[in-house]
């Protein structure tokens, strides 16, 4: 959860209960990312960093593609092993 929550919900975010997937930013493979976040005024909390991620997969996947038509760049996005 982050501070904007409690911030927005005041009273009525007590007793909330969530669930969130791991925080990336104690990961030290983001150390770069965060810092570059960090250093243009941007926060690496909630989903950023998720974002982040998803974001340069896609440009990989539109690279090997060599096109941004979506049927290519799904068909490469699937061929890739985790």
């Amino acid at each position: 959860m982050t501070g904007e929550f409690r911030a927005i919900a005041s009273g009525a975010a007590s007793g909330s209960l969530f669930t969130f997937m791991q925080d990336l930013t104690k990961n030290a493979r983001a150390a770069d990312v965060i810092a570059r976040l960090k250093a243009s005024n941007l926060s690496a909390e909630g989903y950023t960093l998720h974002a982040y991620a998803a974001a340069q997969t896609w440009a990989e996947a539109v690279k090997r593609a060599g096109s941004f038509n979506a049927t290519r760049v799904a068909k490469v996005l699937r061929s890739q092993e985790a």
